[in-house]
């Protein structure tokens, strides 16, 4: 059986962009280029952080740099792989979720945000975040920005809302392939349940017009014309010379492993899970 989503494949897609004359650079680096041909590899640390520990490894191995977003609920315990794969020189960013663990309160977000914010800045100095986007809350993490302004906590970007995918391909693993069809949150749009979103010019922190959270359907974002199943779709399209300049990936590395039973087991949580989402994607539509 040909096994996807293994870490053997994951460093042959990186050698499939070494090969193609991509730079890689953290997500914070590529704010300053204006031109070139470098890819962002960006990691949402879910679970297992010894996953995304042995591909900071492969990476630095190759001698490239990723940037690693770490949620809030275990922080303690996560302290030492935070260290390590800093210490290896890849950026760490706070991977957020703080909206939905207050239920939509504003206020009580916030303040989680920069209670932990400061926790991680111990360890790392953090200067951009993403969004943890729960598929099963009814809250959109982002929609904390309309009531608040990151920039101030001295966050510099979120790549929800500071990328232009009309310039930049942005593609995830989420549900272990590689077209956005199981994900609620990561892609295009931003739902809200049956509540109401404020208007962009209303929101604190205005998203950019060509960002992924803003982007409307046929406006010219990459991820529309660019479209892969498997990690071998996107590794015949580099060797083909048929990708853009600018690309993030983003990798949740608890679904990359070489063990089969962990392997496996992951494999079937995430296919049971890709149900359910299929069916709340069809609930807000």
């Amino acid at each position: 059986m040909k096994r996807d989503f293994t870490l053997f494949k994951y460093e042959e897609l990186l050698n499939a962009f070494i090969a193609q004359g991509y730079s890689f650079l953290t997500y914070r680096e590529s704010l300053a280029e204006t031109a070139g041909k470098f890819i962002i590899v960006r990691h949402d640390v879910d679970r297992k952080p010894e996953n995304s520990l042995m591909t900071a490894e492969i990476e630095n191995h190759l001698g490239i740099k990723g940037s690693y977003y770490f949620r809030a609920g275990r922080k303690e315990r996560e302290v030492s792989f935070i260290t390590a794969i800093s210490s290896l020189g890849h950026e760490i960013g706070y991977h957020y979720e703080d909206f939905s663990n207050a239920r939509g309160d504003y206020e009580k977000a916030f303040k989680a945000f920069s209670d932990n914010l400061l926790f991680f800045r111990k360890y790392y100095r953090i200067t951009t975040a993403c969004m943890h986007g729960d598929p099963l809350s009814g809250f959109d993490n982002r929609i904390l920005w309309s009531k608040y302004d990151y920039h101030s906590l001295d966050i510099e970007a979120e790549p929800y809302f500071d990328m232009d995918v009309t310039r930049t391909l942005y593609l995830s693993d989420t549900g272990r392939r590689w077209d956005s069809k199981a994900s609620l949150r990561d892609k295009a749009g931003l739902r809200n349940g049956r509540n109401r979103t404020p208007d962009w010019n209303e929101w604190k922190t205005i998203p950019m017009e060509k960002s992924l959270i803003r982007i409307g359907k046929g406006d010219g974002a990459l991820h529309d014309i660019y479209i892969f199943r498997t990690t071998d779709d996107l590794i015949n399209a580099l060797s083909s010379g048929e990708m853009p300049d600018r690309i993030m990936i983003n990798i949740h590395p608890q679904r990359w492993g070489n063990s089969f039973v962990p392997w496996l087991k992951e494999a079937v949580i995430q296919s049971l899970k890709n149900i359910i989402k299929r069916l709340l994607n069809k609930q807000f539509l």
